[in-house]
């Protein structure tokens, strides 16, 4: 599992500190600073085609977003489909179970 943390807000113009970094408990988490958004930006061109979340875009840039792919799936030049893609998150997680 991954999290990715990018700048949103006027307040994030730092990375997450460790209290932000230990909301996630949960050992397999790896977690990533974006500042560049470049996951966020791969992760919609790759759905330019599909259907779009039905939230989490902020002057373009896709955030508070969850992305579940099947197990094995890997990633090339263009990122695979996923089973779930939209947000935020919590109320993903609450109606798919995932919580």
């Amino acid at each position: 599992m991954f999290a990715v943390w990018e700048p949103i807000l006027p307040t994030d113009w730092t990375p997450p500190t460790t209290g932000a970094l230990a909301r996630l408990r949960d050992r397999r988490i790896r977690q990533f600073w974006d500042e560049k958004h470049i996951l966020a930006t791969a992760m919609a061109d790759s759905r330019a085609h599909n259907s779009q979340p039905d939230c989490c875009s902020r002057s373009g840039t896709l955030w508070d977003l969850i992305a579940v792919y099947p197990p094995g799936t890997e990633w090339s030049t263009t990122l695979p489909g996923a089973t779930i893609f939209n947000g935020p998150i919590v109320r993903v997680m609450a109606s798919s179970k995932l919580l």
